[in-house]
């Protein structure tokens, strides 16, 4: 029994290249921003929620051309989530800073010996 020649690379490639789409170009920007956006406490996340959903709207458009729709969901998940901590933070910090602030001046006003505002 023979083997069959082995292919060049090039052939192997042209194979590879005629059964798998591209990717669409904001699918992978939309997962990577997904993921850094919890190493960054949610800072990217918005722009993960923006480049997943441009990435949908291509990979709909171009009627199966394009793959990464799984890539670009999880991408467009995670900058949800990481917005939504992002504000849920934010509010938290604004909450616990005006509750400091009111701390803080309570003890200065009786350090003064000036009479509480309420």
């Amino acid at each position: 029994m023979s083997e069959p020649a082995p292919e060049s690379e090039e052939r192997a490639e042209e194979r590879i290249d005629t059964w798998l789409p591209p990717v669409a170009r904001h699918a992978n920007s939309a997962l990577m921003l997904g993921i850094l956006g919890f190493a960054t406490c949610g800072l990217l996340s918005p722009l993960a929620i923006y480049f997943g959903h441009r990435a949908l709207r291509e990979i709909e458009a171009s009627g199966g051309a394009y793959s990464g729709e799984a890539g670009a969901r999880a991408g467009e998940l995670m900058g949800i989530v990481g917005t939504t901590m992002l504000l849920l933070a934010m509010v938290l910090a604004l909450l616990f800073g005006l509750r400091a602030w009111d701390f803080v001046s309570d003890l200065s006003n009786r350090a003064l010996g000036a009479a509480p505002l309420n």
